[in-house]
């Protein structure tokens, strides 16, 4: 299926509030299967293109606009940062 851009509207899910009629993507029922990946080995950065890691979060309040740019972007970057340059990257 191939999405394309109507002015005025957006793609996504509110929550906890109903719509604000600036959607306009239709969710269609599919069938999926759902494995826990904790429990797969060999996942790695290098190996699946991405990794599992146990990273809490200081954050409080993640309604919070400015608490995720200040707070978790800043521990994302670092987090990101540290997994790269463990898997031998370059990072600047």
């Amino acid at each position: 299926q191939i999405l394309k851009v109507i002015p005025g509207k957006r793609i996504g899910r509110y929550i906890d509030e109903s719509s604000q009629d600036d959607l306009w993507d239709i969710p269609e029922e599919t069938e999926v299967e759902i494995r826990n990946a904790r429990l797969l080995d060999g996942l790695s950065w290098t190996t699946a293109g991405f990794e599992l890691l146990h990273a809490p979060s200081t954050m409080k309040n993640f309604r919070d606009d400015d608490e995720v740019q200040k707070v978790y972007y800043a521990e994302v970057e670092q987090l990101l940062k540290d997994t790269l340059e463990k898997a031998g990257s370059k990072v600047e």
